[in-house]
């Protein structure tokens, strides 16, 4: 469908698998959403369908703000609630959410965006699909913290698990942004049925190759049931077109205002400041204590072990490694000097060995260095 400029194209399939579709699409040439439903005996499809009706009916026309559209999806999420709590059958249904709602007080085409979940958004310039929501799933902590890679993530077993979704916290945290479609793109607006069965350099491609809104969604349900449809599929594609059709060159090759995703409980603009101070020294603070475990964590490394060494021609144990400033302190004398000692011997602690233990390296002097046999009968001494 076309409506100022925009074109837009909008589909939800059951997929192959499942029994019923709990997801819930909207695009109208201002609201745009997709609510990925969750709970049995069509909870899933009655969380979806009453977010998604919320959020139509609150930002109808557009929004003037951010806190706009926060707060029709925090409406929704009190009515998700409230239905689970009024029916015994509907407890502890909820929906992903991901959302975009033209700004009604600017010219261009600019959008507030919204995500609960791991429903996605993505920008499509022409050339290249560019993730712009952050999925709340167990498996993107995993990868924050370095635990399994993006590609491990996508056959994970527990990557359909939520940390984020309406209905099941009053207090929700939303990440809300603003960004614009420029003549040339589109955005793209799925739930985890699309991308669990299809990467994201095949939906750049299809993006790229059908170049129509309803081509294009037709082809990314065909490819997600072909590669298994284990999930309700639903995606919402809406862009302004390029003049004559034409691509925009490359991103890199013109502006694009992008801005990242911020929660919506930061408060105030002035109050947002404070917060990015706080991060700000949340951070080095983080910084110093990390440097400081890893200061004493060198430091136990530098002062670990014990070393059999000659100390001039005096036969020594030595605490330690010497580590630029650092040197390894005496810790016993062994009862030999160099010249004392035979050849294997002298090769033996000209080695250094090392051991964790100081016992260890005194067993070592006492028992496996030898005397030599002419000094000590040139001495007296019995052998």
């Amino acid at each position: 469908m076309t409506t100022e400029g925009l074109r837009w194209a909008v589909r939800t399939d059951v997929g192959r698998v499942r029994q019923q579709n709990e997801d819930t699409v909207h695009a109208d040439g201002t609201v745009f959403v997709v609510a990925d439903g969750m709970g049995g005996h069509l909870a899933g499809e009655v969380a979806s369908a009453l977010a998604v009706s919320t959020i139509a009916s609150r930002c109808a026309g557009g929004v003037g703000s951010l806190d706009q559209l926060g707060e029709a999806v925090r409406e929704a999420n009190r009515r998700v609630i409230e239905q689970s709590n009024d029916d015994p059958e509907r407890e502890g249904m909820g929906t992903t959410v991901v959302a975009a709602v033209r700004m009604s007080n600017e010219s261009s085409c600019r959008l507030a965006l919204v995500n609960v979940g791991d429903s996605r958004a993505y920008r499509f310039d022409g050339h290249r699909l560019l993730q712009l929501s952050r999925d709340h799933s167990l498996v993107q902590e995993l990868v924050d913290d370095g635990i399994i890679s993006p590609s491990d993530a996508r056959h994970h077993p527990r990557r359909n698990i939520v940390t984020r979704a309406l209905g099941i916290d009053p207090d929700v945290q939303l990440d809300l942004w603003e960004t614009t479609v420029e003549p040339g793109q589109r955005i793209l607006l799925c739930s985890d049925g699309l991308v669990d069965e299809v990467d994201e350099p095949t939906i750049e491609s299809i993006l790229r190759v059908e170049t129509e809104a309803e081509s294009a969604a037709d082809r990314l349900v065909e490819i997600a049931n072909e590669h298994g449809g284990r999930d309700n599929i639903s995606l919402v594609i809406f862009g302004d077109p390029a003049p004559n059709g034409d691509l925009l060159p490359p991103t890199e090759e013109i502006a694009i205002p992008i801005e990242k995703p911020s929660n919506i409980d930061a408060g105030t603009p002035s109050t947002r400041r404070i917060g990015h101070r706080a991060a700000k020294v949340v951070l080095a603070t983080a910084t110093a204590l990390a440097l400081t475990v890893m200061l004493v964590l060198a430091l136990i490394w530098v002062r670990s072990g014990f070393v059999v060494t000659f100390d001039d021609d005096q036969v020594v144990v030595l605490r330690g490694r010497e580590v630029l400033w650092f040197e390894p302190t005496q810790v016993a004398v062994g009862p030999y000097e160099r010249n004392e000692l035979d050849r294997v011997s002298q090769d033996l602690v000209r080695q250094a060995p090392r051991f964790d233990r100081l016992e260890d390296a005194e067993t070592f002097v006492a028992e496996r260095l030898v005397r030599d046999q002419t000094f000590a009968q040139d001495a007296g001494i019995d052998t």
